[in-house]
C-alpha cells in the first residue's frame, strides 16, 4: 500500500487522468502504459472522467466548508494498492476489500 499527498490546483484532475488512462503522452510505444492491458483494468466505485473527479473532490472541500486554500494545501490523498505479480490469492477480492472501508465512509 501506498499513500500520496495531492498537492496543488490542478494535481486531483491531473492523477485522475493518469489513474484513468486518459493521457496520450502515457499510451503507445513511448509512454509506459501497455494499451493492450488496459482491458483489464477495472474502477472498483464510480466511472467518472478526471474532470468529475476534480469536481467531486471540489465539492465535497466546498461542503465541508473549505472555500480558501493555500497553494500548497492537501486537496486529497491517493492511495494504490498492488499485489507482487505472481501471487495466489483472489485478486479481485482483494482490491475491493482494500475499496470497501473507504466507501462507506465516503473517501
Amino acid at each position: 500500500m501506498r499513500v500520496s499527498k495531492l498537492q496543488g490546483a490542478d494535481k486531483v484532475k491531473v492523477v485522475a487522468a493518469h489513474n484513468k488512462r486518459t493521457i496520450q503522452t502515457e499510451l503507445g510505444a513511448r509512454g509506459h502504459i501497455n494499451p493492450l492491458r488496459m482491458a483489464s483494468n477495472e474502477s472498483l466505485h464510480g466511472n467518472a472522467s478526471p474532470e468529475a473527479i476534480a469536481l467531486y473532490a471540489s465539492d465535497r472541500m466546498a461542503t465541508a466548508g473549505i472555500t480558501k486554500l493555500r497553494k500548497d494545501a492537501v486537496r486529497a490523498a491517493e492511495w494504490v494498492f498492488s499485489l507482487p505479480a505472481h501471487h495466489r490469492i483472489d485478486d479481485r477480492r482483494f482490491f475491493v476489500d482494500c475499496a470497501l472501508p473507504r466507501l462507506k465512509f465516503g473517501y
